[in-house]
């Protein structure tokens, strides 16, 4: 499951434990929600913590709308292993995934994860991919499950570790494998991480989801000037110029489509929508302590963004939001309301096959009518989704 190319990085990890990686990722998960509050809620099937950098629900979005069997994808930061496990289901038997971690703490979770969900397609590498390779950096520890490369100006680190760099275009260059599509989350080192793919990129054209940090108007200007279009992984909105990325939530990661792949993708760029329903606050009943829908929406097959506009002033609460198609989950997320109208306002979700939809405003804690309103939530449709069932035939 361990490989590093050799003359890179020089030594394997080893010695990895993964026991007790369920109840780390559980305390994990609660420690989360209590400081930021609001994470995507995982499914029940799923036994990693599929908050911040386990694969946030934009990446695994844009994905699907990007990736084909037989494929290679790079995952840069593959944390505990959300993102590389759907990645692997996609590209199928014919495909491979390469799994990048620096995190000594992280990579037993990330290989215990992998190894249960029968990834076998997926190598992780110990590294801390980097703009120069075979330099010694720090690894500083969170105390939530994103180690980093880059001090965080926020955090004092829980403690530090060693790590070699690696680039993407001395990994290429390497072990000859060429990516269709790159992933990079590293906190705040995605600009290190671009600058060592430059000969990739100009060489193999591989569509990019990036992680939206500090340094977006760097890479926004490098992707744009080598052919690449930029659109907001959540609303498929273009991106214009880098004052269109604001750093929060709403644009938390960017796909950067390169024009000499465009004849692969399924949906046009710049994306076209189409309104499908204004629903003003009538539309919506209180029951005991949750604000739903009076009447389920009949949506058709494909991918469907929410903007909704609520406003909420509470910090002591807490609410679920959640988006049900088909009687099955595709949208929960649960936080201070406060945080949630603020932060969490765009959503995104597929149908794969015609349903009724469901959308709800549940207060598990506090008055659903102190300081919360629903003002309009609208929903319309990306164009060009319209045939996602078999998709999730493959990667449920």
């Amino acid at each position: 499951m361990f490989h590093n190319p050799r003359k890179i990085v020089a030594k394997l990890a080893e010695g990895l434990e993964i026991s007790g990686a369920v109840d780390r990722l559980d305390t994990m998960a609660e420690e989360y929600r209590l400081r930021f509050g609001a994470i995507e809620k995982p499914r029940e099937d799923v036994w990693w913590f599929e908050g911040g950098g386990a694969g946030s629900p934009a990446a695994r979005k844009a994905l699907r709308g990007v990736v084909r069997a037989g494929q290679t994808v790079f995952d840069v930061g593959a944390n505990v292993g959300g993102f590389s496990r759907l990645a692997s289901r996609l590209v199928g038997p014919r495909g491979m995934v390469c799994a990048f971690e620096v995190s000594p703490r992280i990579l037993p979770i990330l290989s215990g994860n992998l190894m249960r969900q029968n990834a076998w397609n997926t190598t992780v590498y110990a590294a801390a991919v980097h703009e120069r390779s075979m330099m010694e950096v720090d690894v500083f520890h969170s105390r939530f499950l994103n180690d980093r490369i880059v001090e965080s100006a926020y955090e004092k680190p829980a403690g530090t570790s060693k790590a070699m760099t690696m680039s993407i275009d001395d990994f290429v260059a390497e072990t000859g494998f060429t990516p269709d599509i790159i992933k990079i989350d590293v906190e705040d080192a995605e600009w290190l991480v671009v600058k060592g793919a430059v000969e990739t990129i100009r060489a193999h054209a591989p569509t990019i989801i990036l992680d939206n940090s500090s340094t977006n108007s760097e890479y926004w200007k490098l992707l744009t000037a080598n052919g690449y279009r930029a659109l907001n992984a959540l609303t498929y909105a273009t991106i214009e110029t880098p004052a269109d990325m604001a750093s929060n939530l709403t644009c938390s990661h960017i796909l950067f489509l390169p024009e000499a792949r465009a004849t692969q993708r399924t949906f046009p760029t710049p994306c076209r929508f189409k309104d499908v329903a204004s629903i003003p606050s009538i539309g919506f009943r209180l029951l005991e302590n949750t604000w739903g829908l009076a009447r389920p929406l009949r949506l058709e097959p494909g991918r469907y963004v929410v903007d909704a506009a609520i406003e909420a002033d509470r910090h002591d609460d807490n609410m679920l939001i959640q988006v049900d198609v088909g009687g099955r989950t595709a949208v929960r997320y649960e936080g201070a309301s406060a945080v949630l109208a603020s932060d969490i306002r765009y959503w995104v979700f597929d149908v794969p096959v015609a349903a009724d939809v469901a959308i709800r405003f549940e207060f598990l804690q506090g008055d659903p009518r102190a300081g919360f309103s629903i003002d309009r939530i609208r929903v319309r449709q990306v164009e060009g989704f319209e045939n996602l069932a078999m998709s999730y035939l493959i990667a449920p």
